[in-house]
């Protein structure tokens, strides 16, 4: 019998990470709420109750009749939290709904719109032109791959998301710069620092490369063809 993973105080679902449920059980409501103190496993009950009320004096906790459609957080009635609603109001974002219980952000980026040849959203003209053209001349290509990288100062993980990786092309990563502002160069510079140390090797495609698309392309993949 497959086991359920419910939290134990409210019974909502167990929240989870990468496919792994904590082992405390609690959603994701109450497992912030333990992290952040306000809510203790008490030694003398062996319950969870509230870290300033005394043992016997919390009554079940009620269910949220309505979180986020996102991000799971309480709504107040709403389908989304106020956060989620002025992070997306103005995106299209993509949602994998499993068994109506867990919801998985396809794209956290939003904006998603636009169908290349091989059936896969792209977010700008360019991006399309880039990848039907790699689908034309049957080169392997996964847009926007997820990539774990772990920030050595602080230890933070970090998700990184390269436009194009071709993974028969010795770990190459094809990276469009759309712009020439500095702030928006300045962060692919940083970007690409975090893929040098993870051992990626990325080439850029520039708007001025699109005229030219099948020379820029041709020429890295002289480079790197295995």
């Amino acid at each position: 019998m497959e086991e359920k993973h419910v939290c134990p105080i409210c019974g909502e679902p167990t929240s989870q990470y990468m496919g792994h449920f904590r082992k405390d059980g609690l959603c994701r409501i109450h497992g912030q709420q333990f992290k952040e103190g306000t809510l203790i496993l008490c030694e003398k009950c062996g319950k969870y109750h509230e870290k300033d009320k005394p043992c016997g004096s919390e009554k079940e906790q009620p269910k949220y009749e309505l979180t986020c459609l996102i991000c799971g957080e309480p709504s107040n009635g709403y389908h989304f939290c106020k956060e989620c609603w002025n992070k997306y109001k103005d995106k299209a974002v993509d949602l994998r709904i499993s068994n109506c219980t867990t919801v998985e952000i396809l794209d956290g980026y939003g904006n998603r719109k636009i169908r290349a040849k091989s059936g896969v959203r792209v977010r700008s003209m360019p991006e399309k032109v880039i990848l039907d053209h790699l689908w034309d001349i049957n080169v392997r290509v996964i847009y926007e791959n997820p990539v774990e990288y772990t920030d050595p100062k602080t230890g933070k993980e970090i998700e990184l998301h390269p436009d194009f990786t071709l993974p028969d092309y010795k770990n190459l990563i094809i990276e469009y710069n759309g712009m020439t502002t500095s702030k928006y160069l300045a962060t692919k510079q940083e970007t690409k620092k975090m893929y040098d140390e993870l051992g990626l090797t990325v080439e850029t495609i520039t708007s001025e490369d699109i005229d030219y698309l099948e020379k820029a392309v041709d020429h890295i993949l002289k480079k790197y063809k295995k």
